[in-house]
């Protein structure tokens, strides 16, 4: 039965995911505010509208006739169990009506979990590179930490168990062992793939951590924009000493809260600022302005963006900007451009659901920057963004001699950038062939002349390190705008 729907469990756990990342391999979903709305059910049978309104009566009928007659039913009940018929067809409707080509920040989630609190796991943040999940932020003092795992690891096993090009929810079930267990987590690091036995425990997830401190700047990574993520960031400003320059660190922050994107504007401004404009369809006007907090004066605030910086960064990169001109500098690549907000509700059976109602605009210009982004004072990219970035990848499959891929032709521009000469079409020829021995013998792995699973982890890994040479350089700006 077409793998169980695919598995239709796995299909909702997937729809869990957010923008760029997975906190302790477990999925995060923001803007849980605990609204209420009726049940599923009262879709049908609650209101009086039910009974004039034709295109749900027509609904319903649809829905009776599907639940109760249609031949391959039973069958699918049968796949999706412990689901009943009802939750796919009702979450089949949802999805469906919420989910749409203009607006991919309406949408709707079978189950919610929160963000916060503590959490067992091993205490990483990931993304996706070409389907490899890539280490993006290791928690201070988590098992990760301390059992090895480093930023920018690309990770291609777990005990094990290939995750090149798997789903996320298939990870999670691969750490989901219980606090006290162990794990072997195969990495690539370095042009080699390593092994790492790492315990699982308890740790407590935070949004902002400190990356560095010294007598000319503090560097500070903002990972969200969740519920405490205001706390954390003014309790770092509290704690330290604090230079004259901040940097900010907002790649690959996806947004959060409006609440949580004022406080750490105040922190920053000073009270009564105006930090952004609301206007509904009908075009009312909801202004937000910092309040009565403590701020912190900094000479120059330098602020870290990338295509994966979204909603309230773009919210907090424009309010600093535009309040503070000179004082700030924004470097790294072009910005998501995520100009609208969204209303959250957590529906009755834990599930949530949230809609587009406005879009927002900067303090002064009145920007509304959707669709297009912020474009950085200093645009500072590598072969990572100029030449990698867009590469068609399949990672789930081997290639070889004759064969015709997309794949094949992005393999041929990664290995251009080694010193081949190659033709980059999509047919694997005899040049691709004899590159890749030469290259395989190079890197003292079995010369097969494919691509295979280990010569891939090997290529990708040139692309990650394209990426965090990227990353690093846009660092090295804001250090050498400073004089330092």
């Amino acid at each position: 039965m077409n793998n169980k729907l695919n598995n239709y469990e796995q299909r909702v756990k997937e729809k869990r995911k957010g923008l760029f990342v997975i906190a302790s391999l477990t999925a995060i979903i923001f803007f849980i505010f605990g609204v209420i709305a009726s049940s599923y059910f009262d879709l049908f049978d609650y209101s009086p509208l039910n009974e004039d309104d034709k295109n749900l009566a027509k609904l319903k009928e649809i829905y009776e006739i599907m639940k109760d007659d249609w031949y391959f039913g039973d069958e699918i009940e049968e796949d999706i169990s412990p689901y009943t018929l009802e939750d796919y067809f009702i979450d089949k409707a949802i999805w469906g009506l919420t989910t749409n080509e203009i607006d991919p920040h309406t949408g709707y989630s079978p189950v919610s979990e929160s963000s916060s609190g503590p959490t067992c796991g091993l205490g990483i943040l990931m993304e996706r590179l070409y389907g490899y999940p890539l280490v993006s932020v290791v928690y201070p003092n988590s098992r990760a930490d301390i059992g090895g795992i480093k930023e920018s690891d690309l990770i291609v096993s777990i005990n094990g168990e290939n995750v090149r090009g798997v789903p996320n929810s298939t990870i999670q079930e691969l750490v989901r062992v219980g606090c006290g267990s162990k794990l072997t987590v195969t990495v690539n690091r370095d042009n080699q793939n390593i092994d790492l036995e790492i315990g699982l425990a308890d740790f407590i997830r935070k949004s902002a951590f400190l990356k560095e401190n010294n007598a000319n700047y503090i560097l500070i990574k903002l990972i969200d924009f969740s519920k405490d993520a205001d706390d954390d960031f003014i309790d770092i400003l509290e704690s330290e000493d604090l230079p004259n320059n901040l940097i900010l660190d907002l790649r690959n922050n996806g947004g959060g809260d409006l609440s949580t994107t004022v406080n750490i504007a105040t922190s920053l401004l000073g009270e009564n600022k105006k930090v952004v404009s609301l206007v509904d369809k009908k075009g009312n006007v909801d202004t937000r302005y910092t309040n009565k907090k403590k701020h912190y004066d900094f000479e120059h605030i330098y602020i870290l963006i990338n295509e994966n910086s979204a909603s309230a960064s773009e919210v907090l990169t424009l309010a600093l900007k535009e309040h503070l001109s000179d004082k700030v500098s924004i470097i790294g690549t072009t910005s998501y451009g995520k100009g609208t907000a969204q209303h959250p509700i957590t529906l009755s059976d834990g599930s949530s659901f949230r809609y587009t109602f406005a879009k927002w605009y900067s303090p002064i210009n009145e920007v509304n920057i959707h669709g297009v982004g912020i474009n950085p004072d200093y645009y500072l990219t590598s072969l990572y963004t100029e030449e990698y970035k867009d590469l068609n990848l399949d990672v789930t499959k081997e290639y070889e001699l004759h064969q015709i891929d997309e794949t094949i032709k992005s393999i041929k521009v990664i290995l251009n950038n080694q010193g081949y000469d190659l033709k980059t079409h999509a047919y694997f020829d005899e040049e691709l062939y004899q590159a890749l021995l030469e290259y395989q013998e190079g890197q003292l792995i079995n010369e097969t002349g494919k691509i295979d699973v280990v010569t891939l982890d090997y290529l990708i890994g040139l692309v990650r390190d394209e990426k965090v040479k990227e990353m690093t350089y846009q660092v090295n700006k804001a250090i050498e705008l400073m004089g330092v």
